[in-house]
């Protein structure tokens, strides 16, 4: 019997645990890589968790455009090598699925759109404190520093909305089907630094507040400053 378990958190409120059957295999040897990997397990009932060799980053893009449209234009081509693309894609069937919803094709182009300001606010929702509270006013006045902060990146003046994206969620764009649970940001008191930090198992980006008038926040020169060290950080393989 099979021991299934999901690869990724779908409900903050459950927590995925238990064993998988991890492999690592390298794309352009995948049979020899894959059988080396399977032949060191050692209860194959556990769920298969795969990865590939330098697969952290952009989905690779494999076709140019000119070869998907002759290769799904459902018609006959003199192309031997499309001929055998359509015969190896139809053994599974993932060949009349496309033809048959032309809107699945988009997978094999290179068509990602740049992150904008827009997009990437859309991508984190806002968790704020309830309206009135004092708490809701400091979390207004850090939420106002962000945005402007991503304006100055998207201006080109200081690192990269990718960045802030791969930051939160460990991807550097908004994957094909979407994120399993929904990148969100949220606030936390504090009285000295003003360091971004980030829940990655849930891709929730937690930014500082201060935890009274008094404190205040810096200048939006030194937070900036601040944001950037977090963003560009290098650290636990995000780059």
């Amino acid at each position: 019997m099979v021991i299934v378990r999901a690869l990724e958190i779908e409900d903050v409120t459950q927590c995925a645990e238990g064993d998988t059957n991890f492999i690592l295999i390298d794309r352009f040897s995948l049979l020899q890589t894959a059988m080396d990997e399977i032949g060191s397990l050692s209860d194959f009932r556990l769920t298969l968790e795969i990865q590939f060799y330098n697969e952290n980053g952009k989905l690779p893009t494999v076709l140019e455009s000119a070869i998907v449209d002759e290769l799904f234009n459902n018609t006959d081509s003199n192309s031997i090598c499309i001929i055998n693309l359509r015969q190896g894609m139809n053994a599974l069937g993932f060949y009349t699925i496309c033809t048959a919803l032309p809107s699945l094709v988009f997978l094999f182009q290179n068509n990602t759109p740049s992150l904008t300001i827009r997009g990437i606010l859309h991508v984190l929702q806002t968790q704020f404190s309830e309206e009135g509270s004092n708490a809701y006013s400091f979390e207004k006045l850090v939420y106002g520093v962000f945005v402007r902060y991503l304006r100055e990146v998207g201006s080109g003046r200081r690192s990269m909305l990718e960045s802030v994206l791969q930051f939160v969620t460990g991807a550097a764009e908004e994957p094909v089907f979407g994120f399993k649970i929904h990148p969100s940001f949220t606030f936390y008191e504090v009285e000295t630094t003003f360091l971004p930090t980030v829940n990655t198992c849930i891709s929730c980006l937690r930014l500082p507040r201060p935890s009274s008038y008094n404190a205040g926040l810096p200048e939006d020169a030194e937070l900036f400053k601040t944001y950037d060290y977090a963003f560009r950080s290098t650290f636990y393989g995000l780059k």
